[in-house]
């Protein structure tokens, strides 16, 4: 039997029970279910129930006088509001102030975004929206009235809510400080640090053939800074090794912008010149050899660009 899904607002009102949630949505009077806040308000009127309920709006329901929630400001109806905006329910504000019930105000967008998660069966929302302000938990945690004494946004605190909840227990000897630059609007500045550990890991030497291998395979040269980064770890990986080193440079996918190449290729002679035996390079890109190759012969230096790594090893190791 197919059920009817439209009901009076009588009947949608009668699921709510005594200690019940109720959550209302709107603004202003748009999207304000009048009809079943009226009902709501004759039914607690004629049976004095339901009462003790816990009020959540994030948005303004009313028109500052009679109308939308101002129509549910009867003492004992509700025993916890929790709302965004008290703005447009004097009457609801007024019994706040006279401790009529738990009142607490949290931030309107976090409070629709929290109907949104329950809507997605999400389990919450978590948000820095009004830390340091009277909304912290450490410092006021919302409250609007005397009679508000509990947590209703208590946040995420590590000893509470994550160690007790975990299979095993965490060895923590020395924590260290997280890098104060997470914490930053502006952007942190990290790319040259990470593509120093990168370069690092892309050159490596060899000892036993005495090869310095310098794996550019879809490296992206974008600025001066980058070019720096690969001279000094090149420089410092071929002063480790004491002598002058055999290197083979694999430039598949490489890229680097016409307004760059001259100053890497600078740098390029520079490392060739001070710290190579000898050196030879690969891609099968015919025209990254042709291009490289061209400018390698422009300064005076021997081409030596291959199209496959057996080639480039060949060449050098024989």
């Amino acid at each position: 039997m197919k059920k009817n899904k439209i009901s009076t607002a009588d009947e949608a009102i009668s699921v709510i029970h005594d200690g019940d949630v109720m959550a209302a949505a709107g603004f202003v009077g748009n999207g304000t279910p009048e009809e079943l806040l009226i009902a709501l308000e004759k039914r607690y009127g004629e049976t004095r129930s339901p009462k003790n309920i816990t009020l959540l709006f994030s948005s303004g329901l009313g028109d500052g006088k009679e109308r939308g929630l101002n129509r549910l400001a009867h003492r004992g109806l509700f025993k916890r509001v929790i709302a965004g905006h008290y703005g447009l329910m004097p009457k609801i504000g007024k019994l706040a102030m006279e401790n009529e019930f738990e009142a607490y105000n949290l931030p309107q967008g976090m409070l629709t975004n929290l109907y949104r998660a329950v809507a997605g069966k999400k389990p919450g929302v978590f948000s820095r929206v009004d830390l340091g302000t009277f909304v912290d938990p450490r410092i006021e945690g919302g409250k609007v009235n005397e009679k508000a004494t509990e947590e209703v946004a208590p946040g995420m605190e590590i000893e509470r809510d994550i160690l007790p909840n975990m299979e095993f227990e965490p060895v923590i000897n020395e924590v260290a400080r997280m890098d104060p630059r997470i914490f930053q609007t502006r952007p942190m500045g990290i790319r040259p640090e990470l593509l120093r550990r990168d370069i690092e890991e892309r050159i490596r030497y060899n000892p036993e053939t005495n090869t310095l291998r310098l794996n550019f395979k879809g490296l992206e040269i974008e600025s001066r800074d980058d070019i720096e980064i690969i001279r000094k770890v090149a420089e410092e990986k071929c002063i480790a090794a004491g002598k002058k080193v055999k290197a083979i440079v694999d430039y598949e996918s490489f890229s680097i912008g016409e307004d760059l190449l001259d100053a890497y290729l600078e740098m390029g002679k520079s490392i060739i010149e001070t710290y190579y035996k000898d050196v030879t390079r690969h891609t099968t890109s015919e025209e990254m050899r042709s291009k490289l190759g061209d400018e390698f012969v422009k300064r005076g230096l021997a081409p030596s660009i291959y199209e496959t790594e057996e080639e480039a090893e060949t060449k050098i190791l024989i």
